[in-house]
């Protein structure tokens, strides 16, 4: 049983990293998003954004996503694949003027936690999809996990 669930566990990441380098474009993803969005300040000529790097945590290595700056105008952000295999894993998306544009989120046999500035926008460029396992805003993959967002920093 130990065999098959390092063997699966391998297939998925290995799969996580083979489709992050597909043909499909950052700005197809960031397109995707800002069509979730019913009312956005980008106009669809200038697609101007900042592209935040990919993340990777197996058995409790690896990095977490954070993004500490905060900005006066909208600022649209593109968050790149992140994957998370048996760990806890974080992003912290602080900027209260951002519009974060999640490319892809894989969670297996593990726990993933957004936490989002509590005026900050959040989308999905990909369905989300849970096997055994709960996504509560439907943000990305989740098998045997949970993967939640939590707001913060927000007043009354």
């Amino acid at each position: 049983m130990g065999r098959i669930f390092c063997v699966t566990a391998a297939l998925i990441v290995s799969w996580s990293t083979f489709s992050f380098a597909e043909d499909t474009s950052d700005r197809d993803d960031i397109r995707t998003c800002l069509s979730k969005w019913s009312n956005h300040p980008f106009k669809d000529k200038e697609l101007r954004f900042r592209t935040m790097a990919s993340s990777v945590k197996v058995f409790g290595v690896g990095g977490t996503v954070r993004d500490g700056g905060r900005t006066e105008s909208p600022e649209l952000i593109l968050v790149k694949p992140s994957v998370s295999v048996l760990s806890k894993a974080k992003m912290e998306l602080e900027n209260p003027n951002g519009w974060y544009c999640l490319s892809s989120n894989v969670t297996v046999l593990s726990k993933a936690t957004i936490y989002l500035a509590c005026k900050a926008n959040l989308a999905s460029a990909k369905d989300g999809v849970a096997v055994l396992g709960k996504d509560e805003d439907q943000n990305g993959v989740t098998v045997l996990g949970k993967t939640q967002v939590i707001r913060e920093r927000c007043t009354n």
